[in-house]
């Protein structure tokens, strides 16, 4: 604060001294007329005239501070202005050019902004018997054309505590500046909130609530034109389940890990038991909301068993989910035998559930008209290892994976159990079916292990012929050295029978 001293008396030229802080005997004292402190407090100004003690003056410095303003959207670029603060006497606001109004505390007004977008206006606040404020400030408000009510797209109460119920609320969207209302109704209705809103979710704790349907509203208030624009009423019958945080219960095999869905809560634990497929539940972990748990095998079938442990530290709700889980027993080269285990959980309307096999890019999937079937793998799915996952799909777009199973696909070359190499032109030759690649040898022994024939050409097959002569009816053994498409280099081995008639 800068004093500045003008001499109003008609003494003349009189000598005079000044102390701004009312000590003229420790040496503080100046002939300047003006003075700036800058620190708040306190102070005395003393004036002497030729030596002589002639008058004081008690000044107050105090600090500087945005005046508190509490502005309001409205329709049509309006805006609603009170004064809320309580360190100054009244406040300035300066809307642009002329545009300025003088408020006392609480006192309201309204402005009309011309155009839309970021709008800036000034504050000072002011003292009453005090010369006027130096200090500015300059904020920014954007003013709305039109005010809404968003719309409710979730709501549920949930028992937190026995007997003690919180509200959530989803809303689709929130506008800046506006002031809300929300209300609660039963038999009676209860105001939630009033005020702005930042966020889209919101939560209300200790919500009178009995066991009947409710209904929930947001009203934007139109402060400026005594108007309630009010939301769509979102309404409910509530349910053991609805009440409990296990409403959207579900679980999903996610990679490494299993994801359990739970509801949001906004006080309360969830304590985790786990078991594998046979086994007993053991405890897991504590959770406050929806989470991820680590396992050690994605082919591994795991069930799960939650309480929820209020804020009073009670076991308030328990429920048990499992993801879809799926076993597989092989019958015999490539071919499985698949048991489905559906989901458990709390959701409602499962659409359909198929099956994936494949391995990278190479996938072929099947819907499922049976939680038992068989699967057949396919060389076009990838060799060795092809992957299988059953998914459930639900109504809501929802889609839940079951584990993974490792199945590896063997290539065999199919090669007839017998022949008869008696030239009629029926089956005189042993021939060999399915091999990837043209890159192969065969040997054929005797059942005392001599070669009998061996040939890098499997195309022309074996005629039963050693020697010039036709071989002994009996028992003989093979093995086939060949390369895969992608370079891999197997071996089969196998028997066959040569029958003379």
């Amino acid at each position: 604060m800068t004093v500045n001293i003008s001499e109003l008396d008609t003494l003349g030229n009189v000598p005079r001294l000044y102390s701004f802080f009312g000590d003229l005997e420790g040496g503080g004292v100046t002939t300047l007329t003006n003075f700036t402190y800058d620190t708040i407090g306190t102070f005395e100004i003393v004036q002497s005239l030729d030596g002589i003690l002639f008058d004081t003056l008690q000044v107050e410095v105090v600090e500087s501070r945005l005046p508190e303003v509490f502005i309001t959207n409205c329709n049509n670029l309006e805006i609603s202005v009170q004064s809320v603060d309580s360190f100054y006497d009244l406040v300035r606001i300066y809307f642009g050019g002329a545009d300025s109004v003088t408020l006392s505390p609480n006192e309201i007004t309204t402005f009309q902004f011309d155009a839309g977008g970021t709008q800036t206006y000034a504050l000072k606040g002011l003292f009453d018997d005090a010369n006027e404020v130096c200090q500015m400030y300059f904020e920014e408000t954007i003013p709305l054309p039109t005010i809404q009510a968003p719309q409710i797209t979730t709501a549920a109460v949930k028992e937190t505590c026995r007997d003690l119920y919180s509200v959530y609320l989803t809303l689709d969207e929130v506008q800046n500046g506006v002031n809300y209302e929300i209300t609660f109704s039963q038999s009676s209705s209860t105001i939630l909130y009033q005020g702005f809103l930042d966020t889209t979710r919101l939560v209300f704790g200790d919500v009178p609530f009995e066991l009947s349907e409710y209904c929930l509203q947001i009203v934007a208030l139109d402060a400026c034109n005594n108007q309630r624009l009010q939301s769509n009423q979102f309404c409910s019958n509530p349910t053991s389940l609805s009440l409990s945080p296990f409403e959207s219960l579900y679980s999903s095999y996610e990679g490494s890990s299993v994801y359990i869905n739970l509801d949001q809560v906004s006080s309360g634990t969830f304590e985790v038991e786990r078991r594998f497929l046979g086994g007993d539940f053991e405890p897991r972990t504590t959770q406050s909301a929806s989470f991820t748990d680590p396992i050690g095998s994605n082919s591994r079938q795991y069930f799960y068993r939650i309480n929820y442990i209020d804020s009073c530290g009670s076991t308030l709700y328990t429920a048990e989910t499992n993801p879809p889980l799926i076993e597989a027993t092989k019958l015999r080269d490539n071919q499985f035998e698949v048991v489905l285990t559906p989901p458990e959980n709390s959701l409602e309307s499962l659409n359909s559930s198929s099956y994936f096999i494949g391995n990278g890019s190479n996938m072929s999937s099947e819907d499922l008209t049976s939680n038992l079937f068989q699967l057949s793998l396919d060389v076009s799915n990838g060799i060795p290892r092809q992957f299988l996952q059953v998914r459930s799909n639900y109504n809501d777009g929802l889609v839940l994976g079951s584990n993974t199973l490792n199945l590896k696909y063997e290539l065999v070359v199919y090669v007839p159990n017998a022949f008869t190499p008696n030239g009629d032109g029926l089956n005189d030759k042993l021939e060999f079916f399915g091999l990837p690649t043209e890159n192969a040898t065969l040997k054929i022994y005797s059942q005392w292990g001599q070669t009998v024939y061996q040939s890098s050409d499997l195309n022309l097959g074996w005629d039963g012929v050693i020697s010039g002569s036709v071989a002994p009816a009996g028992t003989y053994l093979y093995e086939i050295q060949f390369e895969t498409s992608d370079g891999q280099k197997l071996r089969q081995r196998g028997t066959f029978a040569v029958i003379i008639n």
